[in-house]
């Protein structure tokens, strides 16, 4: 890297790219520089790039995690109102029954009615 000026400032500009667009880690950018975390720090400063603090990064992912959640229940909530059903939205998506209606309640989904799997009644009838 000493060597070849032009592509430490390559790499750098490229690090910095992975860590403010991408949300990287220090520890994920030394792994794709072949560096240690020191290096790819210094690289990332050279780019002009800031260092964040570990809470920046959590909260960062925390927005981006959420944000992809969002997106889900809005898919989820169009399959649902196409006529899908609450098991079967789970089964493909590989989540709970619990969890897709926490998904579709959090999209504002007007949910159907339960039916009544038991056997027919005949309301006029009393036993």
């Amino acid at each position: 890297m000493r060597q070849d000026p032009q592509a430490r400032l390559r790499l750098a500009a490229r690090l910095r790219t992975l860590y403010e667009q991408h949300g990287a880690t220090l520890t994920e950018l030394a792994a794709a520089a072949g560096e240690t975390r020191r290096a790819a720090r210094r690289l990332l400063i050279e780019a002009g790039g800031t260092v964040r603090t570990t809470q920046q990064t959590l909260r960062m992912r925390a927005t981006a995690r959420a944000a992809e959640r969002q997106k889900l229940a809005l898919s989820l909530r169009a399959r649902y109102e196409a006529g899908a059903t609450v098991p079967d939205l789970a089964q493909e998506c590989s989540y709970s029954v619990a969890t897709v209606y926490r998904l579709l309640h959090q999209a504002g989904t007007c949910m159907r009615p339960q039916h009544n799997h038991g056997p027919v009644r005949d309301p006029r009838k009393r036993p």
